[in-house]
């Protein structure tokens, strides 16, 4: 099995900044900006982005890296 993350770019109304997501979902605090630490906590990336995209908080999104560990 291959360990991926991705690497996003968010811009919401109340900042922007990157989020690393690991392929189950879940926002590695390690590479995600302190804003969006907060943001997230513990929940899973997609559903948090739907909320914010419902209550019109997302301005945009760009995926900026997929990161493969070959070990």
């Amino acid at each position: 099995m291959v360990y991926k993350r991705t690497i996003y770019w968010l811009n919401t109304t109340f900042g922007c900044g990157a989020v690393a997501v690991d392929q189950d979902g879940v926002v590695y605090k390690w590479d995600t900006c302190p804003l969006y630490q907060k943001v997230f906590g513990e929940q899973r990336f997609w559903g948090k982005l739907d909320q914010l995209k419902r209550t019109k908080k997302m301005i945009g999104m760009v995926k900026l890296e997929i990161e493969k560990d070959p070990f």
